[in-house]
């Protein structure tokens, strides 16, 4: 898909009806209220950082894994974690975070992979329109 669009954008192919579009896009993200606010939800956000789990969430379907993993230095079938019996990649991510620095850490680790991920889409999308 990257490549039709870069393909587009480099034989001067459009469409008339998308640059309206186009220009929305450009003048929203040069606007200060749209940053202002961008960074306003970023920090909000950044408040789930500071607070404790609660519920059915990622962090308690990987934490024991890597917990054990890291008690154990093993990474196996756990009969009390059904969890266990699935592919551990997800979990393993964790470990560096939560041996340094623990739940926090963790959490703290998902939100900035969080923005970079943001960073990143917008990096792809912005030749595209």
């Amino acid at each position: 898909m990257l490549d039709i669009g870069l393909w587009i954008k480099r034989k001067k192919i459009g469409w008339p009806m998308l640059t309206p579009i186009r220009d929305f896009f450009v003048d929203m993200w040069t606007s200060r209220l749209f940053r202002s606010l961008f960074l306003l939800a970023g920090l909000s956000h950044f408040i789930g950082v500071l607070v404790p789990e609660t519920g059915f969430d990622a962090v308690w379907y990987h934490l024991p894994i890597t917990q054990v993993f890291l008690n154990r230095g093993w990474d196996g079938f756990i009969s009390e974690l059904y969890q266990s019996a699935m592919p551990h990649l997800g979990s393993l991510i964790f470990a560096l975070p939560y041996a340094l620095f623990g739940v926090i850490g963790v959490k703290l680790f998902t939100y900035i992979l969080a923005w970079l991920m943001i960073v990143l889409m917008y990096r792809i999308a912005k030749p595209l329109v």
